[in-house]
């Protein structure tokens, strides 16, 4: 029994194994009561994951099998619950009315349907003899209807050899692929799987080229245009024979593919890679729009603007005559420190309101109007926090020594310039001086939109400067170049002396290099400026991943999914 089943399951290679450790067809059915047995028969992650997709469903269903045999010798009243080996399986059991009820619950709202058999949109349920009955489902998995007039009918069954594993639909379509299987027959493959079976974070190159794979196996059995329901077999087949690829926000499939929803395209590396190579394919003249699909994961957070409206809307102690009082005072005094203070705190949400209206004000404008804003310490985090709250503290507690080595391991696998082997001292500033050597460069504002370098990145981010540097002069030259708010560091890198955020030529003094990453970042909300292209995936990480603004909005690209993922999940 055990060799047939091993085999049946794909898994034959396993027979020598389990017999030269004594396992018989008696112990086969009892090896999950030793926590550890399964893992030391089977130590590759990949192959120990595909024997308990079948061995689990098995075991249920043998576990099912002697509950229903205990109940034929009961004579129970309709609706009555067996107790007992029922409730080791966790599925419930009906005398005469009986339903199994699955209790594997699929994540995503994109799901639409779960099946024992690959070839039916319907589910096969056991519980004594006689009718089969449909279970009908629509987005999350739901409980079977019984349908009943008069006396209650006993469900049909279908039972033909071992349970299968339960198989993800789309649209009532079954796709799962076996992804140990196409990356063993792919050229590289191998030195992918020994990569996901250790466990660590992935490397850009791995990636990239399992990411070639799975598009070539797509485009091969379904051709250049696979569906989405298609699309989104695959990436859930990767994240659930490899939990490590899972993204830690929504379904946990969306770096490698997320659908397409009502005014914005499909994303992800399966989606980029196809993208990519119908590039540089013929043109045929096909055109297609993905279906749309619903997901929390859309749900936005409300604008700055949105919340400002929000807020002002309770605020009614103060009347508008009183804050241009103070807005005409701050104009022209910047003392004493604790009136300027209180009346910029008064006047925050009227300031942001200004700089959020349809009429774009330049940091310029901003400044002539409320020149404290820049003058005077801590305004920029005031009028972040008047409209953000705790969101505004969250850079500084989330940054810690043990984050930034984890990110500082995932890039070492990403670019050569990365080294993980630093002192905890210095890993905070290392990990934020990385991110734009692990994330790729945006696409640069020019005639030719060609992508930034690394070095472009690198300064738009953080422009180290050597000490000595003349700052009025420095600043005097960015005008014409860089408008956009950046760190400005003043010595080496591994330990600069001084810190600034600079914004339009002018230059903000902070007391270490995560407060100045922290007051820049705020500067984008407060004065309602976007980030720079050449760098935007690392100010995208920062704010989704550090600060958790919008973090679940699908837009979000796939390789800060990617990264998130390591850094949280790991």
């Amino acid at each position: 029994m055990m060799e047939r089943l091993l085999n049946k399951w794909g898994l034959g290679g396993l027979v020598a194994v389990f017999e030269e450790n004594g396992i018989d067809d008696h112990a086969f059915k009892h090896l999950e009561e030793d926590k550890d047995a399964i893992k030391l028969l089977i130590p590759k992650l990949g192959e120990r994951i595909k024997f308990l997709l079948h061995y689990r469903p098995y075991i249920k269903q043998l576990q099912g099998e002697n509950a229903d045999a205990e109940l034929s010798e009961k004579e129970l009243e309709p609706g009555e619950v067996c107790e007992s080996v029922a409730e080791k399986s966790t599925n419930r059991w009906i005398r005469k009315e009986a339903v199994k009820v699955p209790d594997k619950t699929i994540m995503s709202s994109d799901v639409a349907m779960l099946s024992s058999d690959s070839d039916s949109a319907e589910e096969e349920i056991s519980a004594g003899p006689a009718k089969k009955q449909k279970t009908e489902m629509s987005g999350p998995a739901k409980k079977p209807k019984t349908e009943t007039s008069g006396p209650a009918k006993k469900p049909k069954t279908e039972m033909s050899g071992p349970a299968k594993k339960p198989i993800v639909k789309m649209s009532k379509t079954p796709y799962e692929f076996d992804i140990s299987a196409i990356l063993e027959k792919a050229a590289g493959g191998q030195s992918i799987l020994g990569e996901l079976e250790e466990g660590g974070p992935q490397s850009a190159s791995n990636r990239r080229r399992m990411v070639r794979i799975v598009v070539s196996h797509l485009m091969e059995k379904y051709g250049n245009k696979p569906s989405a329901e298609q699309k989104v077999g695959m990436a859930i087949s990767m994240i659930q024979q490899f939990p490590a690829l899972k993204d830690v926000e929504g379904p946990g499939y969306e770096a490698w593919y997320t659908p397409a929803v009502e005014g914005a395209h499909a994303k992800g590396f399966i989606e980029e890679r196809l993208k990519n190579v119908r590039k540089r394919m013929p043109k045929q003249g096909w055109t297609s729009l993905e279906p749309s699909s619903s997901s929390e994961e859309n749900q936005k957070e409300p604008s700055t603007k949105e919340k400002i409206e929000e807020l002002k809307s309770k605020e009614k102690d103060m009347e508008p005559e009183n804050l241009e009082e103070m807005k005409q005072w701050l104009q022209h005094n910047n003392s004493p420190i604790p009136k300027v203070v209180e009346f910029m705190k008064k006047t925050a949400l009227k300031r942001q309101e200004e700089i959020h209206s349809e009429k774009k004000s330049t940091v310029h404008d901003i400044e002539l109007q409320w020149p404290r804003l820049f003058d005077v310490p801590n305004m920029i985090d005031g009028d972040f926090r008047a409209v953000h709250g705790d969101v505004s503290d969250r850079l500084i507690m989330k940054w810690t020594q043990e984050l930034a080595k984890k990110l500082l391991q995932y890039g070492e696998k990403q670019s050569p310039q990365v080294q993980a082997d630093i002192d905890d001292q210095s890993a905070q500033d290392a990990g934020l001086t990385a991110l734009p050597l692990i994330l790729p460069t945006g696409k640069l504002s020019n005639a030719k939109k060609s992508r930034a370098t690394v070095k472009e990145a690198m300064e738009s981010f953080i422009d180290f400067q050597p000490i000595g540097t003349n700052l009025p002069q420095y600043l005097d030259g960015l005008m014409s170049k860089r408008r956009q708010p950046f760190v400005l560091a003043l010595g080496p890198q591994k330990a600069p002396a001084q810190y600034f955020a600079v914004v339009e030529g002018r230059a903000l003094k902070q007391d270490s290099l995560l407060k100045a990453v922290d007051v820049c970042f705020k500067l984008f909300y407060v004065l309602d400026l976007e980030y720079p292209s050449a760098c935007y995936t690392t100010w995208e990480f920062i704010q989704k991943v550090l600060y958790q603004v919008n973090a679940k909005d699908r837009n979000t690209s796939s390789c800060v999914r990617s990264l998130r993922t390591y850094v949280l999940h790991t």
